[in-house]
């Protein structure tokens, strides 16, 4: 080929050039491992390509390690920048560079099955050799689904990319790393923490479906009055708790409420590890409203963006009409989102607990915990009159289905100070079905009203429940 051919960069078709270069046979891939020279020329474009992507397309990157429907975007991304950047490896075509840095960067080995499968929420991995898996809500051995033949293999295979993708490491000093891939939450934990053989690596899956109306029904995780309650509390601008053992289905429930919103009303989404991705099922095509905010921890609290920057931040700046929070663990958190309730913003959060009663009393304490100039008294009254609705949720064992087994009205604070915990609906664990219990309160009735909701839609609920 002529020196001008190559000066002329913009014309040059490098697919054509690589193409004429010698070509690896499969029978001689063995020999050609061995040549240092060729291996290191490729280490070093595919090193280029992970940077880049890290750079330019890291929600690309992280998304392909568990949704393999990424790899034609992948694809093209990864031959347009080798392509344009005449990124050339002796022995390697334009596509052989692209589909090996394809296995390199996004093939997690042994977990790609799984990670195909919606059959599975949960991947664990305790150590190399005791992996389980979260399927139809029970937990699993699966030594039949994945295998490791040791702790480098996790290590290289699956932990050096997940980390590699989001730019974060792990170390003796730092042995513990949270990280998001795609839809997927990650914990690390490595040695000297880890007393397995390898590191602990859990791995839960949020996949982008909505659970519609109907199925929510239809899995009998509530009653159509209860549903129809559910609208209400959603139209009416209450602010819920929603409480549950970690798999309990909080996430997915919200999910589906977030679809009563009234289209146009600005909502902002604040989580820990973005989850919800509701500005994906509910588009701004279709006149809805989400804006997704994620937090940023960086071990400094000057440059950490907690829940708490980001409520008082959305609140200040960027005119919310409604919050909706992921899970909140930080008491400073905690007193952010009651903030925002009091500001007549309509807030959304989860937080775990075993009934209404007992995540009453856990959100005074962390309240109390987080503010010691607050006392108990002031921090029920300041949360009765924050909080409308607290509702729980659990995965029940007998027949795997997850059941919202209560709804309770915050009604207010008796002559005594104790809160006033109105159930509306339970579920009785002994007949197996949900009742309706009280009537609503004036509380409710004005927040309703103030929502102009029309009388005949929540006139039900006034009334005692029919026995």
């Amino acid at each position: 080929m002529s020196g001008n051919i190559l000066l002329r960069k913009n014309r040059i078709d490098l697919q054509q050039l690589q193409s004429n270069l010698p070509k690896i046979t499969e029978e001689q891939q063995d020999d050609v491992d061995l040549d240092h020279s060729a291996s290191s020329h490729y280490e070093r474009v595919r090193n280029e390509i992970r940077e880049y992507l890290l750079a330019n397309h890291a929600k690309v990157l992280q998304e392909a390690l568990v949704n393999p429907k990424k790899k034609p975007e992948f694809d093209r991304i990864v031959r347009t920048y080798v392509q344009m950047e005449r990124k050339i490896v002796p022995g390697m075509t334009v596509d052989d560079v692209v589909q090996r840095a394809w296995k390199d960067l996004c093939s997690l080995g042994p977990l790609d099955d799984v990670f195909k499968s919606n059959d599975y929420t949960e991947i664990m991995l305790n150590g190399y050799n005791q992996p389980w898996v979260q399927t139809g809500g029970k937990d699993v051995p699966a030594s039949d689904l994945i295998s490791f033949e040791s702790p480098d293999h996790l290590m290289n295979t699956v932990i050096t990319k997940i980390l590699n993708s989001c730019g974060k490491a792990i170390s003796e000093a730092k042995p513990i790393v949270d990280a998001r891939i795609g839809d997927a939450r990650v914990n690390i934990v490595a040695s000297p923490i880890s007393q397995m053989k390898g590191p602990i690596v859990s791995i839960r899956k949020f996949p982008p479906i909505n659970l519609s109306p109907e199925g929510f029904l239809g899995y009998g995780t509530a009653s159509e009055e209860m549903l129809e309650f559910m609208k209400l509390t959603v139209e009416g601008e209450c602010s819920i708790v929603m409480g549950g053992a970690t798999g309990s289905g909080k996430t997915t429930t919200y999910k589906m409420m977030a679809g009563f919103i009234p289209k146009g009303q600005r909502t902002i989404v604040i989580e820990d590890t973005a989850e919800m991705r509701l500005e994906t099922l509910y588009p701004y095509e279709e006149g809805y409203h989400f804006l997704s905010e994620e937090c940023r921890y960086m071990g400094d609290e000057k440059y950490d963006v907690t829940i708490q920057k980001l409520v008082a931040e959305a609140g200040m700046r960027q005119k919310p009409h409604r919050f909706i929070i992921g899970e909140i663990r930080r008491g400073e958190d905690l007193l952010a989102a009651l903030d925002a309730c009091e500001s007549g913003h309509a807030t959304w959060w989860t937080m775990h607990g075993r009934s209404a009663k007992h995540l009453f009393n856990r959100i005074v304490a962390k309240m109390t915990k987080a503010d010691p100039s607050m006392t108990r008294s002031n921090a029920i009254e300041q949360l009765a009159d924050s909080l409308d609705i607290i509702m729980m949720q659990k995965l029940f064992r007998e027949d795997k289905v997850r059941r919202v087994f209560e709804i309770v009205e915050v009604a207010g604070v008796d002559e005594e100070g104790k809160p006033i915990l109105n159930p509306i609906f339970e579920y009785d664990w002994e007949q197996k079905r949900f009742i309706r219990r009280n009537p609503i309160t004036e509380k409710l009735v004005e927040i309703f009203r103030n929502a102009e909701i029309p009388r005949s839609r929540y006139e039900m609920f006034m009334l005692p429940a029919e026995e």
